[in-house]
């Protein structure tokens, strides 16, 4: 079970804070180091921690440890308080990124200065790679959207999405937002009337607080980004399969996301959907399995049941998995296939959202 930030700073100690906590005392070696002055008792840490928990787990102390690298309080009151962005901060309040080890982004009043990276950490017999600090410029109005979390300063959501959408590769930035709307709009397929509602208005709120950035060079891909994000992908892979079904299909191609299909008597909802050619697009994540041995076969007897239904009733389902997920480029390519196997209209990956996919880059390659 993942530490909640609250859970991880109850875990923490600092040096500032217990002068006992000197470098190479007996104290501190039993400790795993973060930053400088900054410590995690790995003792709070579950056994049974999985490998994304530890990751996650070490991204949030080190969210504490730049709150604590960077408090001006008593020196510099006149200055406010910095803030934690991007990624991190969704690691912060709990949500999931699509990169498992992100960059730890705030934004600060005072000059930007190169920072001291984060260092590898080991935890639970698993080493945590290093990462970069990154800072952007802030102003006291934008210090007037954010909000304390546990000791952190986070973004107003709308100020969050902008530094998601001009910080990283489209495909990671599309499926950061779409995971922040779905949180907020606690979309449900239930009710996707209300649901869509809510997600029209906070579209809305998001881009009227756009206007101190209109200068930035990549507004218009902070605009599109933000124009076409859908809350119903309850998850970042979700997110990237919908970036990618963006990326693909031709405008004339009308397709829709969480489309509902009543089948034999049941109620589906298809990731994605072309409705007129009966063509189901999804994307399988693990979770959709369940947890335990029972919930597998519990639903692995669904997925073959639903399966049944589609093809009886004259539906075509194209298919991406996680692990398809690991290279995004090479699943890009796949689905691609698997468009022109059906004879669905495609361009070439281009509109709006479309960014080319480099070998090595860290924004979409996956582990």
């Amino acid at each position: 079970m993942e530490l909640s930030t609250a859970d991880v700073l109850a875990a923490m100690c600092f040096a500032r804070e217990d002068p006992s906590l000197r470098p190479n005392s007996a104290r501190t070696t039993a400790l795993v180091r973060i930053d400088r002055g900054a410590y995690l008792d790995p003792s709070l840490i579950p056994i049974d921690a999985k490998p994304w928990e530890i990751e996650r787990t070490v991204t949030k102390a080190r969210c504490h440890a730049l709150a604590r690298r960077t408090r001006r309080s008593d020196t510099h009151p006149y200055l406010s308080t910095p803030i934690l962005t991007g990624e991190a901060a969704m690691v912060a309040a709990g949500a999931g990124t699509w990169d498992p080890l992100p960059a730890i982004t705030f934004r600060d009043e005072v000059q930007p200065c190169v920072r001291s990276p984060f260092p590898a950490a080991r935890l639970a017999g698993k080493r945590v790679p290093p990462v970069r600090v990154l800072q952007l410029a802030s102003t006291p109005s934008l210090a007037s959207i954010s909000a304390e979390f546990q000791g952190i300063q986070l973004p107003a959501v709308p100020l969050l999405v902008a530094d998601l959408a001009r910080t990283a590769h489209p495909v990671s930035a599309y499926a950061n937002i779409c995971t922040t709307f779905s949180r907020v709009t606690e979309f449900d397929n239930r009710d996707q009337g209300a649901s869509r509602a809510r997600e029209s208005a906070l579209r809305t709120e998001i881009l009227q607080a756009l206007s101190p950035f209109d200068s930035t060079r990549a507004i218009a891909q902070i605009r599109a980004l933000i124009a076409r994000a859908d809350a119903g992908a309850g998850s970042v892979w979700q997110g990237g399969f919908l970036w990618m079904l963006h990326c693909w299909l031709k405008p004339s191609i009308s397709w829709e996301s969480q489309y509902h299909v009543s089948l034999d008597g049941m109620n589906y909802y298809c990731d994605a959907a072309i409705p007129e050619m009966k063509i189901s697009l999804e994307f399988e994540g693990t979770g959709k399995l369940g947890q335990t041995e029972q919930e597998w076969r519990q639903r692995s007897r669904d997925f073959l049941r639903r399966a049944q239904s589609f093809s009886r009733h004259g539906w075509t389902t194209v298919r991406l998995t996680a692990p398809d997920f690991r290279n995004v480029e090479a699943a890009m390519w796949t689905l691609g296939q698997d468009l022109d196997r059906l004879d669905i209209a495609r361009r070439r990956p281009g509109g709006p959202l479309w960014k080319p996919l480099g070998v090595g880059d860290a924004s979409y390659q996956r582990h």
